[in-house]
């Protein structure tokens, strides 16, 4: 069984944060931070530490059992911090896991524990391939048209950040490819472009998100409760 410790700030460290009345307490980050890791993984251990004094050293850089520590690249000196008191106190080095955050820089990078790149589109091959070059995806395949994407066998959903002019005609060819379709913000212009977009999508079978994060966070949920009450 592998052992996994997560730190989440305690409450009295977002206190002086704006809006800190809309913020989850320590313990429903702390519900959701282990729901989503076993989730990813049922049979891990998990644990979380509350983060108090945001200058005191972590768990990681006193305990002896751990080997290793998983940080994304904005916080790689905060691992080397840790090393450094590790070796303060004669502990061996942790080994650094460097995870991008949100980055397409590797195929097997991931947004999901089921996610795969595959493919990009462009409205031509040689956009697609810049595009494939500047973030690091030198694998997946290209296409010279939104069209062709939607032809390939092995794309189950594709992510639509065209201009919100074009999420009609572009949404409901995905939907009638049998493609499942996250469609950037905002989802439409008009109601009457959102019906046909929501139609589309119900007439195919496949599942539609919108790209606006917010709408879907509990933080989201609590500012229309004190704005209706």
């Amino acid at each position: 069984m592998h052992s996994f410790l997560t730190t989440l700030a305690a409450d009295e460290m977002l206190k002086t944060k704006a809006h800190a009345a809309l913020l989850e307490s320590y313990e429903d980050r702390t519900r959701q931070t282990i729901a989503y890791l076993m989730a990813i993984r049922p049979s891990l251990k998990v644990t979380v530490g509350a983060l108090v004094d945001p200058k005191a050293p972590t768990l990681a850089a006193t305990d002896a059992a751990f080997d290793a520590i998983v940080v994304s690249e904005e916080t790689v000196p905060g691992a080397q911090a840790i090393n450094d008191h590790r070796a303060l106190l004669g502990l061996e080095a942790l080994a650094v896991i460097v995870v991008p955050v949100l980055s397409g820089r590797s195929q097997q990078d991931k947004l999901s524990s089921t996610e795969l790149l595959v493919a990009i589109a462009s409205r031509t091959e040689e956009r697609a391939r810049a595009y494939a070059g500047e973030v690091g995806l030198p694998s997946v395949r290209l296409h010279g048209s939104y069209a062709s994407l939607l032809e390939d066998a092995e794309v189950d959903a594709v992510y639509i950040p065209l201009p919100t002019t074009l999420h009609v005609e572009w949404a409901v060819r995905a939907a009638a490819a049998g493609k499942h379709i996250v469609l950037e913000k905002p989802i439409a212009h008009t109601r009457e472009d959102l019906a046909t977009i929501l139609s589309a999508a119900t007439r195919a079978g496949v599942v539609l998100v919108d790209g606006t994060m917010w709408s879907h966070h509990p933080r989201e949920r609590r500012m229309r409760e004190l704005l209706e009450g």
